[in-house]
């Protein structure tokens, strides 16, 4: 991992905890990268580590199923493939909205 690279991830996850909120890395595509996201706190991720982009129903699918990589983890980490689409509405926030 390039050191910047590692400095500026850290500090938006250090941010994120400081202030409440999750964070879900993008764009994760090898287990090194997983493993130093997780050792920091970031435990959601996407990525081509686990999946390449997908249309909305074999998206589905495969979380239904089980399938993809990272499915036998204990439900420790939120592993979330790449796949995108217009229909899917992104989950709820587990932290509401800060009143400002």
């Amino acid at each position: 991992t390039d050191p910047t690279d590692a400095a500026i991830v850290l500090t938006i996850v250090a941010l994120a905890q400081s202030l409440g909120l999750s964070v879900v890395a993008e764009g994760v595509e090898t287990e090194p990268q997983r493993e130093f996201l997780a050792s920091h706190g970031c435990g959601a991720y996407q990525g081509y580590l686990h999946s390449r982009p997908l249309p909305l129903q074999q998206f589905e699918a495969l979380n239904l199923s089980g399938g993809g990589r990272g499915a036998d983890n204990g439900g420790t980490d939120q592993r979330n493939p790449a796949g995108h689409s217009t229909d899917h509405q992104p989950p709820k926030s587990e932290n509401p909205p800060r009143q400002r």
